[in-house]
């Protein structure tokens, strides 16, 4: 193999190879000893002497390994390892992996480490893995002492150490072993730049201090071994009572190992009765002689506060002092201290060189903390490549932090080329794990159909996993498909629920989303004074929608009194991070000088930013200061331009200003029938200028056939709504009787109507409709007081008033 392959291939762990055995098969009848049934399926599994059947040597290694045969075990875990014979069983595999190894059975050892490495058919532990690992290779088993180097080499299951490394490797090689010949010399160079030298390095045996036993091992970390034993479960019945028993009486014979993980047990109420202040005592006791995992866990308690005053000086401390002894998980939790000024001072430039001393350990977590600070360019340059690959090493290792985070490079391009796919398998890797971030951003993926199919039903059962787990972002994200009702039944009050929990978390868009819940009454009663109160919170952590929000309560004087110049501060604040919709109504503000002078220059740049990115009542806006020059150099045909894009967008102003721009040829060819396109549009809407230009076009015949019948339906639809040129123009059409019947008492209550709004027209007219109704009456004998009838041949009286015809 080439040296570049022995680089880039074989410094990695061999995750399979698992071993197993045929031994000889001595002729057997069918007998009932284990040793006679462990002969029978040698003879079925070889075909010696008898049909080769793979079933019915299971069959009889299951029997023989039931009545004690250790290496029927170890074949019938083999077995329902490899599905020989039988269905592939994993789990079923390490129940007779674990027999076989209960007698000290190599090749079982090795092949249960492969499981426990892997979590195949157990829950993946590699420190589990390791110490069967040891057990194998104690027994010369090759393969073992080879994946125990490369444990010790990245510290999988244990801390690296690149002299074990080296150890085994020795040993492994001298037994033939050719990737652990070949891999031996880069450890020798990897020993020279981490230790200075390697010279001399042939180890015979292992080494005191392996954890292997023998004469140098004190009585009292015997009873901790035998402790370690029933807490996991290695070779008896698991026992945390029992195990908490042997921790004690190790920890009182003064063994430190002990005293931490009593303390541990203590901590966790595991054996014992759970008991903070207990687990302090004894982590102090192990600390103060020394015990780095003892003044780690111990630092852990003062951060927190349990079982003592919280107390971050002396979690600092002990943190330091475990950090000194090259613990990675002490640097990686003292880095972030240093990394958010909890305790010390803050110290960027610190925190990135303990999560470096934690990473170069193996440490994911502290590899995962050291990319963030490449990512974003704190304590060290930033470079989102080396972000990348950082999160991609945790990642690998399982870290579900790790893999959410390489994710979210993928899906925004961080380090590496934009890839939804990819970003989708990690997300789902971290989701499986439980990790409640990956869950929701997976739940994304699903909503918006990137890097998987759209698929609302699914986004929301990621969303609803990760707001099992209290995610704020995903409560808020779920409360958002309800009040859709995407993928679930539509639902304010759910929707208002999920809201309300997010924002109690204080996640600044479910805030917002609330007071939107309160202002218009969706799941609840409308409320204006809790709307601006959620529209506070939001805004206060810069939430670009919850500015926006909180300026327009005081610029409409929703909740609040009318404040036009705490409506700018917070429009203008919405505005910078690019909000649109504040983009819009700040330039209103610029416009109508309200919060500030008037700048129809700043407005009309305002609307031009927003207009840009669609925003359509921005477009309109922009659309009408080119329609009158405001801002911008007059120009009819960008007038129409950005009338349209806002028309094709719905909005009714916008539409009604395409209809009269067709209608009269304003920066487009006139067209009627595009003009009365439009104003149906805008009407549909309730637009009332566009109900008073269609009624025109109906009582003209412009671009319709003339129907004066519907230009009376229309005028009055506008003149309902106050529009006085629709009043004066269905005064007219009462007063002429055009459309409908002649009624000049109407005509003058919509021309008084007009008139009061300063129509002028309509104030000239009054004065000719009144006398003409006055005319008409005189002609009708009608009592010019009360409008009654004349009765009576000679003298006439009003039949209602019952005065006497006086003209």
């Amino acid at each position: 193999m080439a040296t570049n392959d022995i680089l880039d291939n074989l410094f990695k762990k061999l995750k399979g190879g698992k071993t197993g055995s045929n031994p000889p098969s001595p002729p057997s009848d069918d007998g009932m000893t284990a040793e006679q049934l462990f002969d029978q399926a040698e003879k079925y599994y070889n075909g010696d002497g008898v049909e080769k059947n793979h079933a019915k040597a299971f069959e009889f290694y299951k029997r023989a390994a039931d009545k004690g045969h250790v290496e029927a075990m170890f074949q019938t875990a083999l077995c329902y390892d490899e599905g020989i014979g039988t269905s592939q069983d994993a789990t079923r595999a390490v129940d007779y992996y674990k027999l076989a190894v209960d007698q000290g059975h190599a090749r079982a050892q090795f092949n249960l480490a492969v499981n426990y490495d892997n979590g195949i058919g157990v829950e993946k532990d590699q420190a589990m893995a390791v110490e069967l690992y040891k057990k194998a290779a104690i027994q010369g088993h090759v393969s073992a002492q080879f994946n125990l180097a490369i444990s010790y080499y990245y510290g999988e299951g244990v801390e690296i150490d690149y002299v074990q490394c080296a150890v085994w490797l020795e040993k492994a090689a001298e037994n033939g072993h050719e990737k652990a010949q070949q891999m031996l010399p880069q450890v020798r160079q990897k020993m020279e730049e981490t230790y200075g030298s390697s010279d001399g390095f042939v180890i015979e045996e292992p080494p005191v201090g392996t954890g292997f036993g023998g004469s140098g091992v004190s009585q009292a970390h015997q009873l901790y071994e035998e402790a370690n034993r029933y807490y996991n479960g290695e070779g008896v019945e698991q026992n945390y009572y029992k195990a908490a028993q042997l921790y004690a009486q190790a920890a009182d014979m003064g063994d430190i190992d002990a005293q931490c993980d009593l303390g541990y047990c203590y901590e966790m109420g595991e054996g014992v009765e759970q008991s903070y202040s207990k687990a302090l005592m004894w982590y102090t006791k192990a600390a103060e002689q020394g015990q780095r995992v003892a003044q780690t866990n111990l630092a852990c308690l003062y951060e927190n506060g349990r079982g003592v005053s919280k107390d971050l000086q002396k979690a600092i401390y002990w943190y330091t002092k475990a950090a000194e002894q090259g613990f990675a998980r002490a640097q990686t939790n003292l880095g972030y201290c240093y990394e958010v000024g909890q305790g010390v001072q803050q110290d960027l430039y610190k925190a990135a060189e303990l999560y470096t001393l934690a990473s170069n350990q193996g440490n994911d977590c502290g590899t995962t903390n050291l990319g963030w600070c490449y990512e974003s360019g704190h304590g060290v340059p930033k470079d989102e490549v080396k972000a990348a690959e950082l999160y991609r090493k945790a990642a690998e290792h399982g870290y579900v932090r790790a893999q959410t985070n390489l994710g979210v490079c993928y899906e925004f391009g961080v380090g590496v080329p934009m890839d939804h796919e990819k970003a989708t398998d990690w997300y789902l890797k971290a989701a499986r794990a439980g990790d409640a971030r990956a869950q929701t951003n997976l739940g994304w993926c699903y909503e918006a159909g990137k890097g998987v199919g759209q698929d609302d039903r699914l986004a929301c059962e990621w969303y609803r996993k990760a707001a099992d787990q209290n995610y704020a972002r995903a409560l808020n994200n779920l409360g958002t498909m309800y009040f859709l009702g995407r993928g679930v039944e539509k639902s304010y009050q759910k929707a208002f629920d999920l809201y309300s929990r997010s924002a109690n978390l204080g996640y600044a868009a479910g805030q917002n989303n609330l007071g939107e819940c309160y202002e218009y009454g969706d799941g609840v009663a409308e409320d204006a004074s809790k709307a601006i109160y959620w529209y506070q919170k939001a805004a206060e952590q810069n939430h670009a929608r919850g500015m926006y929000n909180y300026g327009c309560c005081f610029y409409f004087a929703t909740g609040t009194s009318r404040d036009y110049d705490k409506a700018f501060y917070w429009l203008t604040k919405s505005a910078e991070l690019d909000y649109t919709s504040a983009q819009n109504k700040l330039g209103d503000c610029y416009y109508y000088g309200r919060g500030t002078s008037i700048d129809y220059y700043k407005a009309a740049a305002l609307y031009q930013k927003a207009a840009e990115k669609g925003n359509k009542f921005a477009q309109c806006n922009l659309g009408f200061c080119y329609d009158n020059g405001k801002g911008v150099a007059q120009n009819d045909q960008l007038a129409f331009q950005w009338y349209l894009k806002s028309a094709e967008q719905g909005y009714a102003t916008a539409q009604c200003n395409v209809g009269l721009c067709y209608r009269t040829g304003q920066g487009c060819l006139r067209d009627d029938a595009k003009a009365i396109y439009w104003y149906k549009k805008a009407v549909e809407q309730g637009n009332v200028s566009a109900t008073y230009n269609l009624a025109i076009c109906y009582d003209n015949g412009n671009g319709v056939p003339k129907d004066q019948r519907k230009a009376v339906e229309l005028y009055t639809m506008a003149a309902n709504k106050g529009h006085a040129k629709a009043q004066y123009n269905l005064a007219l059409s009462y007063y002429y009787g055009e459309g409908v019947s002649q009624d000049v008492s109407r005509a003058i209550q919509w021309l008084e109507k007009a008139a009061a709004q300063g129509h002028e027209k309509s104030q000239s007219f009054l004065p000719e409709a009144r006398e003409k109704l006055r005319s008409m009456r005189r002609q009708a004998h009608v009592c010019q007081h009360c409008g009654g009838t004349f009765t009576g041949l000679f003298s006439k009286k009003c039949s209602n008033c019952g005065r006497p015809k006086d003209y």
